[in-house]
């Protein structure tokens, strides 16, 4: 106060301080766990671009291999390559190394579904030129994931030219247990919403990537809710 003497916070700002201190540590762990498998996948890339792609198939299966061999919490890797530069001695043009069963399996995406490269995880870093994170989403199997994409660039006389794309699907199951271990007293939880509100990691397991903070305001016809979901997706506090 004025006189100098120590004032404790109220319950409420304590709360507030507890609450602040948690989120950022939880966001230096998402930070530090999603960054480590990102470079993972620039890694790939960049090895491609040295190498002009001048790669046999076989390496990059191996390089592909030896990451989800490596690293639990990558789900699979793809290389996938513009069809007028894929190497002549490349049998598939968009190699994706998978989990499924305990086993690692390779299938060529090209030729599985040949609109697989009009997916955003191929044309967004193509056309913004920079490396891409997926919203969170859950496929057919359940896991949930995130995807991210980095271009491969070739040198030319006119500058880099775009040459393809090494994504990386990534678990993101640990989310639900990090929230859940964090100390945030008494009734209170934690979650996680996507950059379009809606919920990754929620405490009620029908409400997470089913439902949103926008669609619960709905439902309770709760403007206060709406307008803090607003706040939280412009990337205020």
């Amino acid at each position: 106060d004025e006189e100098g003497r120590a004032v404790l916070p109220t319950g409420e700002d304590d709360a507030r301080e507890r609450v602040a201190m948690v989120t950022a540590g939880v966001a230096a762990r998402i930070d530090a766990e999603l960054g480590g498998l990102q470079g993972l996948a620039d890694g790939v890339a960049l090895a491609l671009e040295a190498a002009r792609l001048d790669v046999a198939l076989d390496e990059v299966l191996v390089m592909q291999t030896r990451i989800l061999r490596e690293q639990a919490g990558v789900l699979g890797v793809a290389v996938a390559v513009e069809e007028r530069l894929r190497p002549a001695a490349w049998p598939q043009g968009a190699p994706y190394t998978y989990r499924h069963d305990g086993q690692l399996v390779t299938v060529d995406l090209a030729a599985r579904d040949r609109t697989a490269l009009q997916n955003d995880w191929y044309q967004l870093p193509k056309y913004l030129d920079q490396p891409v994170w997926s919203e969170p989403h859950v496929k057919q199997d359940g896991i949930k994931r995130v995807t991210y994409s980095v271009p491969i660039r070739l040198p030319s006389a006119e500058g880099p030219v775009f040459a393809g794309v090494v994504s990386a699907d990534i678990d993101l199951q640990w989310l639900d247990q990090l929230i859940a271990r964090q100390p945030l007293g008494e009734g209170g939880y934690g979650f996680i919403m996507t950059r379009s509100g809606t919920y990754a990691s929620h405490p009620i397991a029908q409400v997470a990537f089913k439902e949103s903070v926008f669609s619960i305001a709905a439902e309770r016809n709760d403007p206060a809710l709406r307008a803090l979901g607003q706040q939280m997706v412009s990337g205020k506090t």
